[in-house]
């Protein structure tokens, strides 16, 4: 559950997160738990995409499901 990470305080250099966070019940959360479990000055890079874009994709084959 992203919105409370099994970490303690400060212990990451960096973060990066692709895809998903815009199905989290609440980003915020999720976003300030991130804030929590970085060194400070750390550099974090979210990538996600829109739920549309994510539901059409849904449609396309996936390896080992065609």
């Amino acid at each position: 559950m992203a919105e409370r990470l099994l970490s303690k305080d400060a212990v990451f250099d960096f973060v990066f997160h692709c895809a998903g966070i815009n199905f989290l019940n609440d980003q915020v959360a999720a976003l300030r738990e991130v804030i929590h479990v970085v060194k400070t000055g750390t550099k974090f890079v979210f990538g996600d995409e829109s739920e549309a874009l994510a539901k059409k994709n849904d449609k396309l084959p996936v390896a080992g499901h065609l």
